[in-house]
């Protein structure tokens, strides 16, 4: 499934180009650096803190060099990519894959495992169909539905470790990596920054963040939630956030809203006007989680993110009630900007 992105604010207070920071040893000086640049049809924006300007732009460069190699493997918008070109793959053939793609598939798999089928992302022939009704402003055709439902399902894609293959159940699956290929890539950006030295840093991913080390002198990066009350915010550090939604993204016919997310059970989009914000381990989780939250009931949601260690989650349903759940360990939101 494809999750919408409520864009998270991130806030950085200190925002003087040199930042002084007490050791044993020195006074240590740190700037910030900021880059940006479009990829996976969203603006991935890389800050990191360093005391040496001559590492910064390799360590920028190596990390988009990781976001465009990752959109090669991922993308199903472009025709060369290597999900792409698994498109032809026939039923019960073995296709050997690339190290990133088996990662995510690994990683998807587990996440469909845990969600009952809620994340999945063999949804690539559903979502096509969505995608083209929502520029003709129509529902799909009831009989095309049918067809790519018989196309879909977990299940159906069969991981072999001792090859690092896949195959699949049915001919003709198109694999979606919408609701966890940015997270993924996020997390490649913020590994590269590391290896180059920059610790703290932070990769938003069109809303999707990876969150390294704090900030120098602070103890989290300040994030701000959109649908949270006015002027909220959280302080993290080292995991990853993320927000699903769909009012951006939906379709509107006979007086009802259909979102771009779809539940992978009935093939329809969601009604449930609903935003859930994901605190996870790293980006990747946070994504995946933040999809199939959005699918599954409010109680399982947080029952499941209460049995997760590392996983946190709130659920606002935007209603004229405004119903707000949230799980055991979600952080204490704060209105102090000091």
């Amino acid at each position: 499934m494809t999750a919408a992105k409520i864009h998270l604010i991130f806030v950085f207070l200190a925002v003087a180009s040199h930042l002084p920071v007490s050791t044993t040893a020195q006074t240590a000086t740190f700037d910030r650096y900021e880059q940006n640049r479009r990829a996976m049809g969203v603006r991935f924006q890389l800050v990191a803190y360093a005391e040496d300007s001559a590492a910064v732009q390799s360590a920028f460069d190596a990390a988009f060099k990781r976001i465009d190699e990752i959109e090669k493997t991922l993308s199903n918008y472009l025709d060369d990519s290597e999900v792409s070109r698994l498109e032809s793959a026939k039923a019960n053939e073995q296709y050997r894959v690339s190290k990133d793609l088996w990662k995510v598939l690994c990683l998807s798999q587990q996440y469909s495992q845990l969600t009952d089928g809620a994340f999945d992302v063999t949804l690539g022939r559903l979502t096509e169909l969505w995608r083209a009704g929502r520029k003709r402003g129509r529902l799909p055709d009831f009989d095309e539905l049918a067809s790519a439902k018989r196309n879909i399902g977990y299940d159906k894609l069969k991981l072999l470790p001792d090859q690092q293959a896949v195959q699949f159940a049915v001919p003709a699956i198109k694999l979606d990596f919408g609701g966890i290929g940015k997270g993924y890539a996020a997390d490649a950006a913020l590994e590269a920054l590391r290896r180059h030295g920059m610790a703290s840093a932070l990769v938003d991913a069109g809303g999707d963040l990876a969150i390294g080390d704090p900030p120098p002198g602070r103890s989290g990066w300040r994030i701000m939630i959109e649908l949270a009350p006015s002027s909220s915010f959280v302080e993290l550090h080292n995991c990853g956030v993320a927000t699903s939604g769909h009012s951006q993204q939906f379709i509107e016919v006979g007086g009802k809203r259909y979102s771009h997310i779809l539940d992978p059970k009935t093939g329809y989009g969601l009604q449930d006007n609903k935003q859930v914000t994901v605190i996870g381990s790293d980006a990747t989780q946070s994504d995946a989680m933040a999809s199939a939250m959005t699918v599954i009931e409010f109680e399982k949601a947080i029952d499941l993110a209460d049995r997760m260690e590392g996983l946190e989650v709130m659920i606002i349903q935007p209603t004229a009630a405004r119903r707000v759940v949230q799980s055991r360990g979600f952080p204490e939101l704060s209105t102090n900007h000091k």
